[in-house]
């Protein structure tokens, strides 16, 4: 009976001992396996419900998936245990109601029961409204082509690309560009390029936020031989009656052209737009184009138009005339007797008026007015219409026998 008493009496201090081996275990166990803290790079970061921004007219700015960095803490060995690969992070952009910056709380998923997050991680992130607008696409052609051959004006398609994003984002862009190398090329280009977008500066600007109607513009550039061909000016039309053409002047006198090979080889010039000269008196300037052909093209640092003077003069003819000399201013109570009775005369002048010349219209004689007797030479005088030009008199002297 005392043992049983003696029994129930050391309950107590073995559930004490118990208790105080049970605390003596857990601190050994936490020496051994101690509770410490751990950092886990390089997490990734997704987001979720972006389409909320869509409806609301609203998008990102700049990325926010970049990895980010959790530190974690629990059992030095259950933390070590951690396969890193499913632990993740995401930002839900469910409740992002307006524009501008702001921290979100970044959730974390897969961290294994018996370990915590320390501190939840926060990233700010930037919102802007939604805009789009249409931007002109050029072409940036680097190199040359191959010598003796000619590059001629592109043609792009399309030439302007429809863009939407981030209003900050959307109004720097300004253009697009596609960039081309001629590599030495001798046959014509046709190439799809990718759309890069550029600021005022021409600066790259990137981001997948923005979106375009078209990642691409197909760009076409012909190239071939080029040739030096001398430009005839073309005349339409005669000038007026009694005048002629005397010279074209064109400027400048030969120009650059490209075009297939065959073509080239039958071309020895290239014409001009008409020039009409019909009835002209004087001369006549004109700038004007070339003549278009199929498959043949200008070099564009040559002009298109030419300078094209056609000079005009007169017909001038001689013609010549047999006339008798007459005699003038002899005294009445005189008489006088000449070596001939006539005398060649040559005139020059514009042929209308020359061609319709008659014989009395051309007037020869002397003038004896202060002449005394004998026999005296004598110039011969010759009379002409406005115009008419004496080129030569035969014989320039005549004998009076003045009596």
């Amino acid at each position: 009976m005392s043992r049983d008493m003696d029994r129930h009496r050391n309950w107590p201090a073995k559930i004490i001992s118990i208790v105080f081996a049970i605390i003596l275990w857990f601190i050994a166990i936490g020496e051994e396996n101690p509770e410490v803290p751990k950092s886990y790079g390089n997490i990734p970061v997704s987001v979720r419900n972006e389409s909320h921004l869509d409806s609301k007219e609203l998008s990102l700015v700049r990325d926010i998936e970049d990895p980010i960095t959790v530190r974690l803490r629990g059992r030095a060995r259950d933390l070590y245990r951690i396969d890193e690969s499913k632990i993740k992070g995401y930002i839900d952009l469910a409740d992002v109601e307006k524009a501008g910056e702001q921290k979100i709380e970044i959730d974390i998923e897969g961290i294994p029961m018996g370990i915590r997050l320390e501190k939840r991680p926060e990233k700010t992130i930037l919102i802007d409204k939604r805009t789009s607008k249409q931007v002109p696409v050029e072409v940036d052609i680097r190199g040359r082509e191959a010598t003796n051959y000619q590059m001629q004006p592109y043609t792009l398609k399309p030439d302007k690309v429809f863009l939407s994003g981030p209003q900050s984002l959307v109004d720097k862009i300004v253009r697009g560009r596609v960039s081309l190398d001629l590599k030495q090329s001798k046959s014509p280009i046709e190439q799809s390029l990718s759309i890069e977008l550029l600021d005022e500066n021409g600066q790259h600007i990137d981001s997948k936020f923005i979106t375009m109607d078209q990642d691409f513009s197909i760009v076409m550039i012909p190239i071939y031989p080029k040739k030096d061909l001398t430009i005839e000016a073309s005349i339409s039309g005669k000038p007026a009656e009694g005048y002629e053409i005397d010279d074209i002047e064109i400027q400048p006198k030969s120009i650059t052209v490209s075009g297939s090979e065959k073509l080239l080889n039958d071309m020895k010039s290239i014409g001009t737009e008409l020039i009409d000269i019909n009835d002209a008196k004087a001369d006549i300037k004109h700038t004007v184009k070339l003549q278009k052909y199929d498959d043949i093209y200008l070099d564009p640092a040559q002009p298109s138009e030419v300078s094209v003077v056609v000079r005009i003069k007169k017909i001038e003819i001689e013609r010549e005339f047999s006339i008798e000399i007459d005699v003038e201013n002899l005294n009445t109570n005189r008489t006088a007797n000449l070596s001939g009775e006539k005398a060649t005369i040559v005139v020059k002048g514009h042929k209308p008026l020359i061609d319709k010349l008659e014989d009395e219209d051309i007037r020869a004689y002397v003038d004896l007015e202060k002449a005394s007797r004998g026999e005296k030479k004598i110039s011969i005088k010759v009379d002409a219409p406005v115009g008419v030009e004496i080129i030569s008199i035969d014989p320039k002297e005549i004998v009076a026998d003045i009596d």
